[in-house]
């Protein structure tokens, strides 16, 4: 796991062929981290890991998952911001899913934070089945949307080159945009 992990073990992989890392780093916020997910990792270790595989120009991202029980609109903002902090613009974000036989489901399922009757076809990563009383499926489209705004708009501060190849993806296929 990333908690584990350390510049000597990226060196490794480097040099064993690994070409891409990806950071399961779940969630920006300390908070969620420690109380919701209860995933034991140290987002100031994930950054400084990060930094470190840029300055070994090793490619490197991260997963992000939003929408989890208990969690604010404002600690979801708080994983796009970290993301951002750390370089990386384009994070796998997958929206919390409450699979059957997981205590997400049971989570949801006792309290009634499903958004809609529950079916097995809507069990992928967008499928927006959880609402809270912080927050429905609406605003947590919204959240999405505007925060991969937020990091394309940050990639682009970061990166001026980036703003022609935007703009090129946008001529081409402008009904991705």
């Amino acid at each position: 796991g990333v908690w584990s992990m350390d510049e000597e073990m990226i060196d490794l992989m480097k040099k064993s062929g690994c070409v891409r890392l990806h950071f399961p780093v779940e969630s920006g916020s300390q908070y969620v981290l420690n109380s919701i997910i209860k995933k034991p990792l140290n987002l100031e270790r994930v950054k400084k890991l990060i930094t470190y595989c840029q300055k070994i120009n090793l490619y490197h991202s991260m997963f992000l998952v939003i929408g989890m029980p208990g969690e604010k609109l404002s600690d979801m903002w708080e994983s796009f911001k970290f993301a951002a902090e750390c370089g990386c613009f384009t994070p796998h974000i997958s929206v919390a899913t409450p699979y059957p036989g997981t205590q997400l489901y049971e989570n949801c399922l006792k309290n009634g934070y499903f958004a809609k009757p529950f079916s097995l076809d809507d069990l992928f990563i967008r499928g927006f089945l959880i609402k809270t009383p912080d927050w429905n499926e609406e605003d947590l489209k919204r959240t999405l949307f505007k925060g991969i705004l937020y990091l394309k708009l940050k990639s682009i501060i970061a990166q001026p080159s980036k703003i022609i190849e935007y703009a090129r993806k946008i001529i081409l296929r402008p009904s991705r945009f």
